[in-house]
């Protein structure tokens, strides 16, 4: 990619899209269900209720990490008036312009903090409470690849792309 050019997804997202993303980020966090169903579990079996509660316990907290988070995440999302139209992302050394039906702006790649690369989607966090979500089928094999090359010389966070 030459500095003037840029490279533009422009795309519809639905409440699935967001669902999916958080369900993958959540199932992503291993770490979470490692720790906490084995205490879950031991917990009921030392106490006088039984394993069937430690595995009632255990199963909850997988159904909230799992389906309840991502399910609340994406109707938040959807509450954003932009999904009700397209969107357009234009990707350039200069940062990253967003230009929606409700709304426009413009991010400089220091207000990015990571990026991760799903099997559908790369997302773009701004901060823990805000991602931008582009699925790959809005890009072409070639803006693909030089997307992830701009986004790994240009983010200073943590980024995790496919090859």
């Amino acid at each position: 990619m030459s500095n003037d050019q840029a490279i533009i997804a422009s795309f519809r997202l639905t409440t699935r899209d967001y669902f999916r993303v958080f369900f993958s980020i959540n199932l992503r966090k291993t770490w979470y269900l490692i720790t906490v169903v084995p205490i879950c579990i031991g917990f009921a079996v030392t106490s006088s209720s039984g394993l069937a509660t430690g595995l009632l316990a255990a199963g909850a907290v997988v159904g909230l990490v799992a389906l309840v988070l991502p399910y609340q995440g994406a109707r938040t999302a959807a509450r954003n008036r932009n999904l009700e139209d397209v969107v357009q992302y234009k990707f350039s050394h200069s940062g990253v312009d967003v230009d929606g039906k409700y709304s426009s702006g413009h991010l400089d790649w220091t207000l990015i903090t990571r990026v991760i690369e799903t099997g559908s989607y790369v997302v773009i966090f701004v901060s823990q409470n805000i991602i931008h979500l582009i699925p790959k089928v809005a890009l072409s094999g070639e803006d693909l690849v030089s997307l992830r090359n701009l986004l790994r010389e240009s983010i200073s966070g943590s980024v995790r792309l496919n090859t």
